[in-house]
């Protein structure tokens, strides 16, 4: 319980962006406050936003996502759609990753059965009764 009165209290002091009521409680006068702007947003997240124009309309949108015309409407890609590229992008790094790591395993793979094949080969001539050499 301590723990979650602790995380809601860091939540609500570290966040003091959102004023929902005025000083008096009045709804009727609620205004909401942000004090972050949109380059403090991108930086915190690591986004670039650009302004892209497509037939006279200008869109301030992330760098990579494309604008897309639906249903005759002009629009930034949706937001699942958007993601989905993210993650299908993330995918392929990943599996490219995969296959170069797997390719050195391979090779590592190979060294460390030749050098066990060299050891056993070495052990086997020490083992071999070596011929007594004659006394004199």
């Amino acid at each position: 319980m301590k723990k979650c009165i602790f995380l809601i209290v860091l939540f609500l002091s570290g966040f003091p962006a959102i004023q929902a009521f005025s000083e008096d409680g009045d709804i009727s006068d609620t205004v909401i406050r942000d004090f972050k702007t949109d380059e403090d947003e991108a930086r915190a997240y690591n986004v670039v936003y650009t302004s892209k124009t497509v037939d006279g309309l200008t869109f301030n949108v992330q760098a990579d996502r494309p604008i897309e015309k639906v249903a005759g409407v002009y629009r930034p890609l949706d937001i699942d759609s958007y993601v989905a590229m993210k993650f299908a992008k993330m995918q392929e790094k990943l599996n490219q990753l995969e296959a170069a790591l797997n390719g050195r395993i391979d090779k590592l793979t190979q060294k460390v059965d030749d050098l066990s094949e060299k050891v056993d080969a070495m052990a086997a001539q020490q083992a071999e009764p070596q011929s007594e050499k004659p006394k004199d």
